[in-house]
């Protein structure tokens, strides 16, 4: 049997690897870690800089009874901007 806390792949996938480990995912409830994995992607996105990306997140979780449901679009609008906003407040701190 195997578990995953996190993986990725494509573009930025180094990034990404380092920041899920770096998370502890496995101690967060899917909620909890929803919002980090946003924050997660599109720094890697601003890393790489390309165009921006509209984000769609998907969970399988006992919630969903282990099958894939998509997020509607103002749960994942509603992340992103938090995520967003998460970002340029770190970029504020660090000037």
């Amino acid at each position: 049997m195997f578990q995953y806390y996190g993986c990725a792949s494509g573009r930025g996938k180094q990034l990404v690897r380092n920041e899920i480990e770096k998370g502890k995912f496995q101690e967060l409830t899917v909620q909890q870690a929803l919002p980090r994995v946003a924050k997660i992607l599109l720094k890697a996105q601003d890393e790489i800089r390309e165009k921006k990306m509209e984000l769609e997140l998907s969970v399988i979780c006992a919630d969903t009874k282990w099958t894939n449901k998509i997020l509607d679009r103002a749960t994942t609008d509603r992340m992103t901007k938090e995520a967003q906003d998460s970002i340029e407040n770190e970029d504020e701190e660090m000037a």
